[in-house]
């Protein structure tokens, strides 16, 4: 989450009971079309939440807005 902050323009997020989670990135905000913003690690859905997400170094991380699963 910390990484995407610094790096993307626009990045709005907001808190559940589950934690930070990204609401917005620029122009594309969750909800919309009934698309929301999910990120994978190494080509694979992240299991735990964003703000959740301790990076191990070396993985790549993709932010993709789609229909939920």
């Amino acid at each position: 989450m910390a990484q995407l902050k610094e790096t993307a323009s626009g990045v709005v997020t907001k808190s559940s009971s589950y934690g930070e989670y990204v609401d917005a990135i620029g122009d594309f905000s969750s909800g919309k079309d009934g698309k929301y913003w999910t990120f994978y690690v190494d080509g694979k859905l992240a299991s735990v939440g964003a703000g959740a997400y301790l990076a191990k170094g070396g993985e790549k991380i993709e932010w993709k807005f789609e229909k939920a699963q």
